[in-house]
C-alpha cells in the first residue's frame, strides 16, 4: 500500500511540473530532413510542362503530343538512371524563432535556413506503341539542382501538457537551376517525325509554404519535432538553347515535400 501511494506521489508531482510547460520565448534548434521532388512526369522524374506550343498539321510533331498522344499506361521504361539525388535527398537545417503563448494557445514567427539535398541528373528511355501502326520512343535527361532554402513562417497551435501541436504557413526562397535535354521520334503510317530540344534556366525563385507538425518538450529548456512542409518555389522560366519548335517557351515547377525531425533549445 505505501508503494502505491508513493508511486501516485511522485506521478502528481511529475505531472504538475512536466504538464505546466510553457512555450514562450526564444528559441534556437537543428534540424535534418528528407526533401522529395513533389510532382514528377513518366519521362524523367521532374515536372515540367511545355506552353505556347504551336500545334503543326502533323500531329506527332510537338513533343505534348508526344507525351499526351500515348496514355501513361502505354509507356514502357527501358532505361533508367540517376546520379546524385536528382528528385530526393536528405539535408540538414538550422532555426530560429520566438513564441507567444496565452493558456494553451501558442503564437510564433520562425526563420530557418536549410540544404534540402536535392541535386543530380536523371536519364530515362521510354517506348510506346499502341498497336495500330503508331509507336513512339523518348529520351530525356534532366539535372535539378536546389540551393540552401530560406524560410520565414508564422507558426501556431494548441499546448496539450508537454505536446505542442502546430500549423505553419509562410514565405520561401531558394536558388534554382534546371537543365532538361528532350528527343523523341515518332512512326505513324510509315512516316517519321522528330523532336529535339535543349533547356535551361536558373534563377532565385520566391514562393510559398505550409506545414504541420507536433514538438515534446522533454526537459525544461528542450523539445524535439516532427513536422511535415510543401514548399511552393513557383515556375522558373528556361532558356531555350536548341529547340526544333522556335515558339517554344517551356517552364519548370519547382515544389517540395519536406519531413523534419529537429531538437531546439529554449533560453
Amino acid at each position: 500500500m505505501r508503494i502505491w501511494l508513493l508511486t501516485a506521489a511522485l506521478a502528481m508531482a511529475w505531472s504538475s511540473t512536466v504538464f505546466a510547460r510553457d512555450w514562450s520565448g526564444f528559441y534556437f534548434g537543428s534540424y535534418i530532413t528528407y526533401s522529395d521532388y513533389a510532382g514528377s512526369d513518366s519521362a524523367s522524374g521532374f515536372d515540367y510542362s511545355f506552353s505556347d506550343w504551336d500545334v503543326d498539321p502533323d500531329p506527332f510533331v510537338t513533343p505534348q503530343d508526344v507525351l499526351s498522344g500515348f496514355g501513361a499506361s502505354d509507356w514502357m521504361v527501358v532505361m533508367e538512371a540517376e546520379s546524385g539525388n536528382p528528385d530526393h535527398g536528405v539535408g540538414y537545417g538550422f532555426q530560429l524563432g520566438w513564441n507567444w503563448q496565452s493558456g494553451m494557445w501558442v503564437l510564433g514567427v520562425e526563420a530557418d535556413i536549410s540544404n534540402p539535398g536535392i541535386g543530380g541528373d536523371a536519364i530515362s528511355m521510354m517506348v510506346a506503341d499502341d498497336l495500330s501502326g503508331s509507336a513512339a520512343i523518348m529520351l530525356s535527361e534532366t539535372s535539378l539542382d536546389i540551393g540552401a532554402l530560406q524560410v520565414l513562417r508564422v507558426r501556431g497551435g494548441r499546448a496539450i501538457g508537454p505536446l505542442l501541436l502546430f500549423a505553419s504557413a509562410g514565405a520561401a526562397r531558394a536558388e534554382v537551376s534546371f537543365a532538361s535535354l528532350v528527343l523523341s521520334q515518332v512512326v505513324r503510317d510509315g512516316s517519321t517525325a522528330e523532336f529535339l530540344g535543349d533547356f535551361y534556366g536558373k534563377d532565385d525563385l520566391v514562393g510559398w509554404t505550409v506545414g504541420i507538425g507536433a514538438e515534446y518538450a522533454f526537459a525544461q529548456n528542450m523539445s524535439v519535432k516532427l513536422e511535415y512542409q510543401h514548399v511552393d518555389l513557383g515556375s522558373l522560366d528556361l532558356e531555350v538553347c536548341v529547340c526544333t519548335d522556335p515558339t517554344a517557351s517551356p517552364t519548370a515547377d519547382i515544389s517540395l515535400n519536406t519531413v523534419k525531425l529537429g531538437l531546439s533549445s529554449r533560453f
